[in-house]
């Protein structure tokens, strides 16, 4: 398969050359082999034309090498796209999602050291779109691509597309932060914060998580703001008081459980999950849909409203190259790889939420795509990586005060505001 040829000698040496401390990692190419091609004949002194390589920089998770079922639909559907375009081949790099190996920092060295070697596409998460997108190192994808709008795009996918009101990245797949909950222990799915009070076993969330998912789920869900007039970090006590004071009375019925107190991430609320030790759990879609509990489902984030919320991260596709006949066959090849058909089945497998409701309905399990269409129907865009760093330690404290009873809700909500509003 062309798409997993090992990279050419004269790239690295480029590479390797331009800048010593620029870390790549080469292509893999431990691919099936597969017969080869009969080159087609050719009249005397007509010169052989190479296929246009695309390259594509992709994270571990994507990998069309990894022995799963989303990756060998991936190599599938690169090989078909490579028969159907045979002008064209695809070579995939695999690259960290972060560090200073990753897909942000190579594509940051490279565009400086050697542009040579920078990709046609790149897969970026939220954070690492708004960097690229704000540092120059990606393209707009107006009048290369269809504007993301509704009513086939969810909400939540079609604000992921914009950095500044510029359409930079054409969304694929989402993680979703959404409520796992077995069903024996609710008299009906809990929806609302009374349901989950009323259950017959605790619930749980990470209370120790500096970034305060959960508790900024509930936050936004009560139409908290996160920034001022002046767009610095802020927040508004009344919610977060209202939060707090849920979280008492939790803790009162019984319902919320000491130990989550020492909890920094889902995975360890996971685990507790899975060993029936609570009841409902703060959880990715991801985790959930890679897992199978026996007499559990997904809901949203139970809200006080009762409408639930799911905080989002979406990945999106990205063009890098800015030579105008290579950006049209990266076009291409995104447009081909987001076709409902493959896109619905893919993000399935991943267990992630795919973008457009034709592409949802393509899901083959009829139970996880009523599961998955709840959660995108109230999706939110995860606050940035920089409000996070900023509001999510200063909830965290307010949370981990009031939990251990050093303050009333009403006196953390207060502190946590002030701490933000203080010069």
């Amino acid at each position: 398969m062309r798409f997993l040829r090992q990279a050419s000698l004269p790239i690295l040496s480029l590479l390797l050359g331009a800048c010593a401390n620029l870390s790549l990692t080469p292509a893999i190419s431990t691919a099936t082999p597969t017969s080869p091609a009969i080159p087609p004949t050719q009249a005397p002194g007509t010169p052989s034309q190479e296929p246009m390589r695309l390259d594509v920089w992709l994270p571990p998770v994507f990998s069309p090498l990894a022995e799963t079922g989303s990756g060998r639909l991936l190599a599938t559907r690169l090989r078909t796209f490579e028969g159907t375009n045979p002008s064209m081949s695809v070579e995939v790099r695999i690259r960290d999602e972060q560090g200073p190996g990753g897909l942000l920092e190579t594509l940051s060295s490279a565009s400086l050291a050697a542009p040579a070697a920078l990709p046609d596409v790149i897969a970026l998460n939220p954070s690492a779109l708004n960097t690229a997108a704000l540092k120059g190192l990606v393209v707009s994808l107006n009048g290369l691509m269809p504007l993301p709008a509704s009513p086939d795009w969810y909400d939540y996918a079609a604000a992921a597309a914009m950095v500044d009101e510029g359409y930079f990245g054409l969304p694929f797949a989402s993680d979703a932060e959404a409520f796992a909950v077995r069903t024996s222990s609710y008299a009906a799915t809990p929806r609302n914060w009374a349901d989950l009070q009323l259950g017959s076993g605790p619930f749980a969330f990470p209370a120790a998580d500096l970034t305060a998912s959960f508790t900024m789920a509930q936050y936004l869900a009560l139409g908290g703001e996160l920034t001022n007039s002046d767009g610095l970090p802020s927040i508004a006590p009344k919610p977060l008081q209202d939060i707090l004071a849920f979280y008492v009375q939790a803790r009162t019925a019984g319902v919320l459980p000491m130990r989550i107190q020492e909890e920094e991430t889902t995975q360890e609320i996971w685990a507790d999950f899975e060993a029936g030790l609570i009841a409902g759990a703060h959880s990715p879609i991801s985790h959930f849909l890679q897992t199978d509990i026996p007499g559990s489902t997904l809901v949203p984030i139970p809200t006080r409203d009762g409408q639930g919320i799911a905080l989002t991260q979406t990945w999106t596709w990205a063009i890098v190259t800015r030579d105008p006949s290579r950006q049209a066959a990266a076009s291409q090849l995104i447009a081909w790889l987001s076709a409902p058909e493959f896109l619905g089945p893919w993000t399935q497998r991943l267990g992630l939420l795919p973008p457009t409701r034709e592409s949802l309905d393509q899901w083959p399990d009829e139970q996880w795509r009523a599961i998955a269409t709840r959660i995108s129907l109230v999706g939110y865009p995860r606050p940035s990586d920089e409000i996070l760093s900023i509001v999510g330690p200063v909830m965290q404290a307010a949370v981990e005060a009031v939990l251990s009873g050093m303050s009333s809700p009403a006196e953390a909500a207060r502190e946590a505001a002030a701490s933000l509003a203080a010069p």
